[in-house]
């Protein structure tokens, strides 16, 4: 299941496909550890997994996107981009130091008009891990830090078996 850390809730501007309405998250406090917008835990297999999600800048502080894939059990294991909503670009992709269950990340941004991206995280999981995957608001690329009243939208949030997003 979804949920998040250090966030409010409401309802953003209309989807992509217009049958819903994005989820706009806004950083409730200002924290090293950053807003959490949305957090999966789920157990992931040996092989290429592929985050994405819809996004949008939110309307009153547009912020970065990142995302987060890491092991459950050691939260330094891990990949992760900062996707700039306000660009429409890549920002920044890495592994964290010493990562060996979940590696080799490529990260894109597909541009799908009136601001609205899909954000994308490909990665290898070496072996059975239980992963924490998340996606920000954050202050700037390279750190997870954000401020009261960040702002981002998503919708339409997965994490799946194989190298694109379907």
């Amino acid at each position: 299941g979804w949920s998040g850390f250090r966030t409010t809730y409401s309802a953003g501007d209309t989807s992509p496909d217009g049958s819903q309405l994005f989820l706009l998250g806004t950083a409730s406090e200002t924290n090293v550890n950053g807003s959490s917008i949305a957090r999966q835990t789920p157990a992931l297999s040996a092989g290429v997994h592929t985050m994405s999600v819809f996004a949008k800048a939110g309307p009153t502080d547009t912020g970065l996107l990142a995302f987060r894939p890491n092991s459950n059990a050691d939260f330094n294991d891990a990949v992760q981009a900062w996707f700039d909503l306000e660009t429409g670009t890549v920002a920044i992709v890495n592994s964290a130091s010493g990562s060996s269950l979940i590696t080799t990340p490529v990260a894109s941004i597909e541009d799908f008009g009136g601001g609205v991206y899909r954000c994308a995280l490909t990665f290898t999981a070496t072996g059975a891990v239980t992963c924490s995957a998340r996606h920000y608001a954050t202050d700037a690329a390279g750190a997870l830090a954000a401020t009261i009243g960040k702002q981002v939208q998503l919708w339409g949030a997965q994490l799946e078996a194989g190298p694109n997003p379907s």
